[in-house]
């Protein structure tokens, strides 16, 4: 319902432009009995005027005190995991689901493919992020706002979501939305649409439609963010010298299109970046830290690549990084949105010197093409090294997925190729894989092959292991017994076999592990209960030094 000006965010829904909204109260259930009725009543009422969204939602619960509430923290609610090519494989419990909490799923330009997606408990802890190709990351960050407050009747939510903060297709007066609630002391989980087992919250494919948002106003589309920074300093009573100095930089951004955005950047400061959390790596490999600065998140969605975690073409911590220090970041230009079925990012960053590192520029770009429901066709190209020397990579990927596979069921097929020029390493310079996966209720399936030169070595990439093939395969038949069997207290069974092998070219076994779980279930009641049988192998193809002075031959 359209309104002249929105309620007060907060979180009460007494405000009379929620009273005049009629409620939206067909939710359904997912766990755990698809498709039946919930055990509590939710109400969802959507306002908007010029320049914001509202959602309200009123959680009832007839045993409020006993709404679980625990969590404050930014980004802390609501996240999901991912399988071994982080494409959401799960189904069993929600992930970040050990408060009560209420998802919300936006899809502003109705391509079944892309959404926002926005989580807040009955605390008002708020996390958002995107959905895409199935998956879900909360890497975004926009500014939208919430309020939640524990009531008689159970718990109520105010959301405002400005316009101007997401992209949306002008003139299109009808968004896919989705919203789930989550009641973790009875592992209920409820949804506005896409009732089945097998649909997935983050897939926009299921979301319901909310029509009549005509008349909506998205802003200039011009961001500008400065920064300074003085400083001063002198020594102790008597000694000589004094210094001051002053610096500063900005970020400006410009929508040339509602869909594209451009970003150019002066002197990056990234001191309010939050740190990395603290490992012990006892490993020979390399650990993988996230990204965390906001210039290089935003649209990193659009550089995902096809390759499993174990070798990603374009990892952009390796940019402003080196050696554990930061290294300048003069400039920065990046390029990054949609062109009808097209998606695209550009990046352009030039660093300055560092003590034994001049500077550098680097350069990397990401095209992907929408095809069929949804499926995709991708190249991706990157260019510099922050280390120096000669360092190009290519590479190509193909991602099938359907919903729709024999009536509801999921199924994703993908397939890629790199080639990398670089004069660092000598040998076989490109690598390929594929996968398959069936990721359902009943039977969860995966399958990977990957091959990696031992030449391949993107300068602005991550690799964890070089000159090596590797071969996955996973699966588990997940069956729910009837409510007469052990007396209905098991959801659901997880019988899971895995098997995970690690050749080096050469053919010689590097790494075996074999995952057998012959007992494992989920109860009523959400605790879960797993036997794990592990039987793994690791082939030192040299001497590895776990710490000083400590070596394993």
């Amino acid at each position: 319902m359209r309104v002249e000006r929105g309620p007060k965010i907060d979180g009460f829904l007494n405000d009379e432009v929620w009273q005049a909204a009629a409620p939206f109260t067909e939710f359904r259930m997912v766990e755990p009995q698809a498709g039946s009725d919930p055990t509590e009543r939710t109400e969802l009422r959507v306002l908007f005027d010029a320049h914001n969204l509202y959602i309200g939602i009123l959680c009832r619960d007839g045993e409020p005190r006993r709404i679980a509430a625990n969590t404050m923290a930014h980004d802390s609610v609501g996240s999901s995991g991912g399988g071994r090519w982080g494409m959401g494989f799960g189904h069993g419990a929600p992930a970040g689901s050990s408060d009560d909490l209420i998802r919300l799923l936006l899809d502003p330009y109705q391509d079944k493919r892309h959404a926002y997606i926005f989580y807040v408990n009955a605390l008002g802890a708020r996390s958002e992020g995107l959905a895409y190709s199935r998956s879900s990351s909360l890497d975004w960050d926009g500014i939208w706002e919430a309020k939640s407050r524990i009531v008689a009747e159970g718990w109520s939510t105010e959301v405002r979501i400005p316009f101007k903060s997401i992209s949306f297709k002008p003139g299109l007066d009808a968004w896919g939305i989705n919203v789930e609630r989550v009641i973790p002391r009875k592992a209920e989980t409820i949804r506005l649409s896409g009732t089945t087992r097998d649909s997935l919250f983050n897939n926009p494919m299921d979301a319901a439609v909310l029509s009549g948002l005509a008349g909506i106003k998205q802003g200039l589309g011009i961001t500008f963010r400065p920064y300074g920074l003085a400083d001063s300093w002198s020594g102790p009573p008597g000694s000589p010298g004094r210094e001051n100095s002053v610096d500063g930089g900005f970020d400006i951004y410009k929508n040339f299109t509602p869909n594209l955005v451009g970003v150019a950047s002066y002197n990056m400061d990234f001191a309010e970046t939050e740190a990395d959390e603290r490992r012990i790596n006892l490993t020979r490999f390399p650990l993988f830290f996230p990204e965390k600065r906001m210039f290089f998140l935003e649209g990193s969605e659009t550089f995902s690549f096809s390759s499993s975690v174990s070798f990603i073409p374009f990892f952009s911590r390796r940019i402003g990084l080196y050696g554990g220090e930061q290294v300048p970041v003069l400039f920065g230009a990046k390029l990054f949105g949609r062109l009808g079925n097209t998606n695209l990012a550009v990046l352009d960053v030039q660093t300055g010197d560092f003590p034994g590192l001049p500077g550098r520029n680097m350069f990397a770009a990401r095209m992907t093409q929408n095809i069929m429901a949804e499926s995709k066709l991708g190249f991706i190209f990157t260019n510099g090294s922050p280390a120096g020397g000669r360092n190009t990579l290519a590479g190509v990927d193909f991602n099938y997925a359907t919903s729709r596979f024999a009536g509801n069921k999921n199924l994703t097929l993908a397939a890629w190729a790199a080639y990398n020029w670089n004069d660092v390493r000598e040998g076989r310079h490109h690598g390929f894989g594929f996968r398959g996966g069936y990721p359902n209720d009943l039977w969860n399936m995966e399958t990977t092959y990957a091959y990696y030169g031992e030449a391949l070595d993107p300068g602005l990439g991550y690799m964890m292991r070089h000159g090596i093939s590797t071969f996955y395969v996973r699966a588990a038949f997940q069956p729910r017994p009837a409510r007469t069997f052990a007396g209905g207290i098991i959801r659901q069974f997880y019988f899971q076999t895995s098997f995970d092998y690690y050749w080096d070219l050469a053919g010689n076994l590097e790494t075996r592990r074999i995952e057998f779980t012959p007992l494992n279930f989920r109860t009523e009641s959400g605790e879960r209960f797993e036997l794990e049988v592990e039987p793994n192998r690791d082939v030192l193809p040299y001497d590895f030094e776990v710490s000083s002075g400590v070596v394993l031959p």
